[in-house]
């Protein structure tokens, strides 16, 4: 644990001189809106194919517009819960995404010892602080940015179940919207993951 925490520290001071991080939200998020709709669209409406062919296409959705713009006291809020986390329970993942539409970053903050008993945790920059709104299902989930939209997008896949939605915050709760389901004979929906700032070995990402 002490290990983690000297890393996050200077992670914390690199962040803070930087203003920054240093993945910034890539181009084309124009078309990669419009690329997320058209595939949910036609996922719904069963038709496999060409959501796979739109999924294809999104091109640079791996980080949301609002991380490149936390500030240094946003960055140290949401550090400090990482801090305050169990070194164990740290094992899939930190993402930061705008999720209720107000263009700041949220942290998701996947919590648990494996896929069996994962959920996810929705911190949320208030008066300087990082505070806890929301919990949602993480086992077999890949959390993907919904470019153009408030929230995210996930896929929930496992032993050739797939399922597909959207979830995002409102009015400090959260909200979701199914897209479907299906049994898959082969691959799943090629869906581009969100930027992950923490593998499960415990190096950051950054």
């Amino acid at each position: 644990m002490k290990k983690i925490k000297r890393i996050i520290t200077l992670l914390v001071v690199a962040l803070i001189f930087a203003g920054v991080y240093i993945n910034k939200p890539q181009a084309s998020y124009a078309s990669d809106s419009s690329n997320a709709t058209k595939m949910l669209s036609t996922y719904k409406k069963h038709n496999y194919s060409t959501a796979e062919k739109y999924a294809k296409k999104l091109k640079g959705t791996k980080s949301d517009p609002s991380e490149s713009k936390m500030s240094a006291s946003m960055t140290k809020a949401y550090v400090n819960i990482l801090l305050n986390t169990p070194e164990k329970y740290l094992w899939n993942g930190i993402y930061f995404v705008d999720m209720d539409g107000d263009d700041k970053s949220e942290m998701i903050l996947p919590y648990g010892t494996c896929e069996a008993d994962a959920v996810a945790y929705v911190y949320k920059y208030k008066s300087g602080k990082a505070v806890k709104v929301a919990k949602l299902d993480y086992g077999h989930t890949l959390i993907a940015n919904y470019p153009g939209h408030k929230g995210i997008i996930c896929m929930r896949a496992h032993m050739g179940y797939e399922e597909v939605y959207t979830v995002y915050l409102k009015n400090g709760k959260l909200s979701y919207t199914k897209y479907g389901n299906r049994n898959v004979p082969g691959d799943y929906l090629s869906l581009k993951p969100l930027n992950n700032h923490l593998i499960s070995s415990g190096k950051w990402n950054l």
